[in-house]
């Protein structure tokens, strides 16, 4: 799967490209990869989660590419066995993903603040109302009433 995604015709032209300097590596992560070799080297045993790394096709187009290894014996001695899978498009939907999770928590705060908002407005605009039926209520007989009625309001608002 590895030769595939990398561009490499024969898997024997997959063999020993670690060795070989890590080309299909972005050069600002050769540094992290070959750590992780020195490491699985060392220990004998895997890293228990893959890396993603940039890496570069054989046609020279990038992609993201996740990387486990495993040591194996290899023609007698120590080698190293890479499983390299392509996750460019699983990188891009974990980010649309995240994105649209952002914006769905964007919407839930704008409601929150929307409703605290709306609640003391609503208040406001039936006081507001019985004030202005008050005022259009008044009478030459009652003005007096009407008046202490709408003080009466204007106290509690």
């Amino acid at each position: 799967m590895g030769r595939r995604i990398l561009g490499l015709g024969l898997w024997l032209g997959a063999v020993g490209l670690v060795t070989v300097g890590l080309r299909w590596l972005h050069p600002d992560d050769v540094a992290i990869a070959k750590q992780r070799v020195a490491e699985v080297m060392r220990t004998g045993r895997s890293l228990e989660l893959p890396q993603v790394y940039r890496a570069r096709k054989q046609d020279g187009t990038m992609f993201l590419a996740e990387v486990a290894s495993v040591p194996i014996s290899y023609e007698g001695g120590p080698a190293l066995l890479s499983f390299v899978r392509d996750v460019t498009e699983r990188t891009a939907l974990e980010s649309r993903l995240a994105e649209s999770e952002r914006m769905a928590a964007l919407g839930r705060l704008s409601a929150g603040v929307a409703h605290e908002l709306n609640n003391p407005l609503t208040h406001l605009v039936l006081a507001v109302t019985r004030l202005r039926q008050l005022f259009e209520s008044i009478t030459t007989d009652n003005t007096q009433t009407v008046l202490a009625e709408a003080r009466c309001k204007l106290a509690y608002m």
